[in-house]
């Protein structure tokens, strides 16, 4: 018997006997919504992992040429991102980053798209189109308030636009030409109206398809008379990713996480299935890695080894923490090479978002 079989043939008897002498760890799902006002859920994570991992933890200091690190938030901003914050408004028009980028579902298709989170908005990059148009910001006006019936057009000077049938005119029409104009915030979807902020206060507030303007006259005559509303930050707590929630489907830039669920190929053994040739699904088609442990993590009964419910396949969700392996490391499973990517796993944590 070979070195690898062997070594195969001993975990497999070890599992069986974790399985009979330990209690699983089987994970429940939330639900699939943020949570109400003043509930924060609470994600049970591995006993490898500690605590739970947010999309919105803090991440230390690269220090490296062309990436700008924001302290108030602990968090990076690069690459045509960093461009595009630059070149249209910076921290008045986006505020801080809120998380690093990561790929979530987007549209119809749920393909995924590299996106980043900012107190006021969600930048997206389409490598699909040519720049300048290739970072696009979220339509979240349009996320979180619907365009309102056409009105009647305004007498000039106020400029009237017929794709959504709304006006625009006096602080707010200064604001939008000298911020962006159309490509930043999208056309108007309603007309301005006294609403209540997030501070329990009434203000003149017009929404757009991209932006919500509020008019704070006790700022007048200076650069704060028109703030906008913080939708980026609304939109990732409705997300719940300050509390511990992914997308259904996802991965980090780096594949340093990647969230989805068990695709069960090998069944192990007794009633659960581990790590040894799982695949694990982070999106559609074939967005899906092999999951495999470290070598150098020691293996026994109630230590690291990962335990998946077989009978709930699609239905619960992981985040999985690790790196795609290289061709320099040693795989221990004789797992098929062309199933999937392999996935060196460090650590794992329930995703309460249930699809």
């Amino acid at each position: 018997m070979g070195a690898v079989a062997y070594d195969l043939l001993r975990r497999r008897l070890l599992a069986i006997l974790s399985v009979c002498l330990t209690l699983p760890i089987v994970l429940a799902g939330g639900v699939g919504k943020a949570a109400p006002t003043g509930q924060t859920p609470t994600p049970s994570p591995t006993p490898a992992l500690g605590k739970s991992i947010l999309l919105t933890d803090p991440v230390p200091n690269p220090q490296q040429d062309r990436v700008t690190y924001f302290s108030e938030t602990g968090h990076t901003l690069r690459g045509k991102f960093l461009d595009y914050w630059q070149q249209n408004g910076g921290l008045s028009q986006f505020g801080y980053p809120l998380t690093e980028e990561f790929f979530e579902p987007d549209g119809l298709d749920s393909a995924l798209v590299q996106v980043q989170y900012f107190e006021r908005n969600r930048f997206e990059l389409h490598p699909e189109n040519q720049p300048p148009n290739d970072v696009l910001l979220g339509r979240l006006g349009i996320e979180f308030h619907p365009q309102d019936p056409s009105a009647d057009r305004d007498a000039a000077p106020a400029l009237y636009f017929p794709q959504t049938g709304h006006n625009l005119s006096g602080v707010f029409l200064d604001y939008w030409q000298a911020h962006g104009g159309l490509a930043v915030n999208g056309y108007p979807i309603t007309e301005p109206a006294m609403e209540a902020s997030t501070d329990g206060k009434e203000y003149l507030t017009q929404w757009f398809e991209r932006a919500r303007f509020e008019e704070h006259p006790e700022n007048a005559g200076t650069p704060y008379e028109v703030l906008l509303g913080q939708l980026g930050r609304q939109l990732s707590e409705e997300r719940g990713y300050p509390y511990g929630w992914y997308p259904h489907f996802g991965r980090a830039v780096d594949y340093s996480w990647v969230a989805g669920y068990l695709e069960l190929y090998d069944a192990g053994p007794g009633f659960f299935t581990t790590l040894g040739c799982s695949i694990f699904r982070y999106g559609e088609a074939d967005l899906k890695v092999q999951l495999t442990e470290f070598v150098d993590i020691p293996y026994r009964s109630g230590g690291y080894q990962y335990t998946f419910p077989k009978n709930n396949q699609g239905k619960d969700l992981r985040v999985v923490y690790g790196r795609l392996a290289t061709k320099d490391d040693q795989i221990i499973y004789g797992c098929p090479a062309d199933a999937a990517p392999n996935y060196f796993v460090t650590s794992i944590q329930e995703n309460p978002l249930q699809r």
